[in-house]
């Protein structure tokens, strides 16, 4: 069986809510030079918390 994987990133967590909700993402990419550790794990956090297709 294969799984498809539907990357994407976010640099603000209004985005990772978007990218969760209209696209059903089962994979998060962040740049480590981009985002800092704060930011970061709130990016996580929301995306991870995010129900798909909402």
């Amino acid at each position: 069986m294969l799984t498809a994987f539907t990357p994407r990133s976010a640099k603000i967590p209004f985005c990772a809510k978007l990218a969760r909700q209209h696209t059903d993402s089962n994979v998060f990419c962040l740049g480590a030079k981009i985002i800092g550790d704060m930011m970061a794990g709130e990016i996580v956090k929301t995306w991870l918390n995010t129900d798909p297709f909402m």
